[in-house]
């Protein structure tokens, strides 16, 4: 997997902001925030000790919840108005680090500075102890700056323990958190397109008509390029909803969102040239029994 390069702490906190929709003048919900934020991390990695390889999604999974952590401590500092790239920097100004020069994959500098732990690394969970001790000191009407450097470095620690890399966690919370709260830029949008490295027998038209016939046996069938696709539909219930002309919610996904297992099922259009593909996004249950796709369209439909 192509990494993305190192992250400025100042580029994340100005991009972040605007997912900031509580309260600026209160902390409760922010601190309180962060605590339980802490409580994931503790429970994403007690569940990776019990099941071990049971569990392969730990990496995610803590990447996800340190991320969600890493928006709380921006959040606060916000609101004390303390640049969250100065806490970070005086969390790794001590003895339980060392500055190790690099080449820097950032144009403005040659040179980076990465603080690395001097000691061997402590356990996952002597550090994930500290992390909430230090979170607990926080909570409190008005955080002082003290605290928050000794939690960012137990953050730090508990990060480094964990084997992740400091800059997936913050890209992975940037993305999901205006993915979440923003709406999509069109410069985001623009060229946006799953199929394109694929043989236009595999890829979801682009244009497309579907010929909705209703026969009077009261079912539904369904005609592309003149082919009859998938089974006649009833309503299946005896007060008539409307239930018969449902995929028409799937063709819509299909048309706005680029997007729909269930379409390329019916048009046979699965990317089977990509075993991957195929088996996990196209295929088996995830096109008869794709939940979100499913679940969309009983929600939209009532």
């Amino acid at each position: 997997m192509k990494k993305e390069g190192s992250l400025l702490l100042s580029d994340y906190a100005a991009e972040i902001a605007a997912t900031d929709v509580l309260n600026p003048n209160d902390f409760n919900p922010v601190l309180q925030g962060l605590y339980g934020e802490v409580g994931g991390i503790m429970a994403t990695a007690k569940k990776s000790v019990r099941e071990r390889t049971a569990y392969p999604g730990f990496k995610k999974a803590a990447e996800e919840e340190f991320g969600d952590t890493l928006w709380y401590l921006a959040a606060i500092c916000r609101r004390l108005q303390i640049p969250l790239e100065e806490i970070f920097s005086e969390a790794a100004n001590h003895g339980n680090f060392k500055n190790v020069g690099a080449a820097s994959d950032i144009t403005e500098g040659a040179l980076a500075y990465i603080a690395v732990p001097v000691a061997a690394t402590a356990s996952l969970d002597a550090t994930l102890v500290r992390l909430g001790q230090s979170a607990a000191a926080l909570l409190g009407s008005t955080p002082a700056r003290a605290d928050l450097i000794a939690f960012a470095r137990a953050y730090l620690d508990a990060i480094h323990a964990a084997e992740l890399a400091f800059s997936e966690v913050a890209r992975g919370n940037l993305r999901k958190a205006r993915g979440a709260f923003l709406e999509p830029q069109a410069e985001d949008l623009a060229g946006l397109d799953f199929d394109s490295e694929f043989g236009i027998e595999e890829q979801l038209p682009r244009d497309f008509k579907i010929r909705v016939n209703q026969r009077g046996s009261g079912k539904s069938y369904l005609q592309w390029k003149g082919v009859f696709i998938g089974d006649p539909l009833t309503d299946n219930i005896a007060d008539r909803d409307g239930y018969r002309f449902h995929d028409v919610f799937h063709f819509s996904y299909a048309a706005i969102l680029h997007w729909s297992p269930v379409m390329r099922a019916l048009i046979k259009h699965k990317r089977k040239s990509n075993p991957k593909y195929d088996e996990e996004q196209d295929s088996g249950r995830v096109a008869s029994d794709n939940y979100l796709e499913w679940s969309t369209t009983t929600i939209v439909s009532g």
